[in-house]
């Protein structure tokens, strides 16, 4: 909740604050119950949960249930109508108009690799490639599915999105490996950020 006199965020069981990121021109704005009700659906929630708007596009979602709060922030990003929603963890003293979003959490996962390379070793190493490395999903190496490697990394929102790298695989040399990001929405294929797509990309038309 947001303390009107002081400008502050409060606790209320666990609780995020999220802001949609949508770069494209005259993008509409979208119905605040109409995203209240999908989320609470792609959440399942079924206990209490309450989304206060507390600033200019800034959400707070306040959770009752810890394991549903988890679950948000693991298993992200989320979208609304092509909106990506951003998250920050609540912090004491949080003031609305203090608050930055500049980095997301992906789920990437890593195909293409030689199957005696699907390691978390490997998949730490990438992952510290790509960004600030958060989790390796050993859960899904220990199933032996041998196709790829799932990790988790946090990303910067003006940075462009790697769709792949040049990884030494020892005697097999340098592989080019894909990488799948998970849940992913809008993304522009010209200049690769977050937030739009290429028929509204400001590089495109920059340097057309």
């Amino acid at each position: 909740m947001c303390d009107p006199e002081r400008g502050m965020v409060s606790r209320c069981g666990e609780s995020v604050l999220s802001k949609s990121h949508c770069k494209a021109p005259n993008q509409p704005s979208y119905n605040f119950d109409a995203m209240k009700d999908t989320m609470r659906k792609a959440w399942r929630v079924s206990k209490e949960m309450r989304i206060v708007l507390v600033g200019s596009n800034i959400f707070q979602f306040i959770f009752s249930d810890e394991d549903l709060y988890r679950f948000v922030l693991s298993e992200g990003p989320w979208t609304f109508d092509n909106n990506l929603f951003v998250f920050k963890v609540w912090e004491p003293g949080l003031i609305v108009k203090e608050i930055s979003f500049y980095s997301i959490d992906f789920w990437i996962q890593i195909w293409s690799l030689p199957m005696e390379f699907i390691k978390v070793e490997v998949g730490q190493a990438i992952g510290q490639g790509i960004g600030s490395l958060l989790e390796i999903d050993e859960r899904a190496i220990a199933l032996d599915q041998g196709r790829f490697i799932r990790t988790k990394v946090r990303i910067p929102l003006e940075r462009p999105l790697m769709r792949g790298a040049s990884v030494n695989c020892g005697s097999r040399g340098n592989i080019w490996v894909d990488f799948r990001y998970e849940r992913l929405s809008s993304l522009c294929f010209y200049c690769g950020i977050l937030g739009h797509d290429e028929r509204n990309c400001p590089r495109k038309d920059f340097d057309t």
